[in-house]
């Protein structure tokens, strides 16, 4: 790789993933440390004899990234070898409505998608996670049978990546059956303390969902969203 580089000087070389060949754990193995002496001594000899560090026309940029900075080998990151350090974060609010726009640019989305309400529940995500999500969503709308990707779908999706999983209306009312009237009206009196919490703190919009699972554990997700994005709070009532 680096003598091809230097053929073609000046270049970039770009490495991703590089904690998987120059990781601290590439010492303990034979071969993965053999791996990574090579990648340390053609990092201090790529430039070979007689040719000038600094020189522009001679120049080879070796570029990086990891999700995993800390498990970097020292060696690997002192200067001389690695000399700057770029931290590039998740994606902000609006960052995050742009990559949904990218992703699903060839996608058939109903009238009804609106990416800005999705903003403060996909808080955390990454470029890779808002893919997976509008490709889930894509997925589900066909097994709907919906010839577009709806709102709903994509709420779905991000509910059972949230929960694990999802009952229809009739397991549900088949697990509600197994679990006695006691534990549904506890159920129902705890959630019921989300509604409450809702109106004492105005700032906050809450989103819970409840629902009972097979062998009568119960499921309980809340979502906590620092600016109003729902104009209703959802739950589902347990006790008919």
């Amino acid at each position: 790789m680096f003598s091809i580089a230097r053929r073609n000087a000046p270049c970039f070389v770009f490495v991703d993933e590089i904690d998987a060949i120059a990781g601290r754990h590439a010492r303990k193995d034979p071969r993965e440390g053999q791996l990574l002496r090579l990648l340390l001594h053609s990092l201090m000899g790529t430039f070979g004899e007689g040719k000038n560090r600094v020189s522009l026309r001679q120049a080879i940029i070796f570029i990086c990234a990891t999700n995993r900075p800390d498990e970097l080998d020292l060696e690997f990151v002192r200067p001389g070898r690695i000399d700057r350090r770029l931290y590039i974060g998740l994606p902000d609010a609006k960052q995050r409505i742009q990559i949904f726009g990218v992703h699903s640019s060839r996608k058939q989305l109903a009238e009804d998608v609106n990416f800005e309400e999705l903003v403060f529940r996909t808080v955390g995500f990454s470029g890779a996670d808002i893919r997976n999500l509008v490709n889930e969503a894509a997925i589900l709308s066909v097994r709907k049978g919906h010839s577009k990707i709806f709102q709903r779908d994509i709420i779905d999706v991000l509910d059972k990546q949230g929960m694990g999983v999802l009952l229809t209306e009739e397991e549900q009312q088949k697990c509600e059956q197994r679990v006695s009237l006691e534990k549904r009206r506890l159920l129902a009196v705890h959630e019921a303390g989300h509604v409450v919490l809702a109106h004492l703190f105005p700032r906050f919009d809450w989103h819970a969902f409840s629902q009972l699972l097979p062998g009568a554990r119960k499921l309980q997700y809340l979502y906590s969203i620092l600016e109003k994005i729902w104009s209703t709070k959802v739950i589902q009532h347990l006790v008919t």
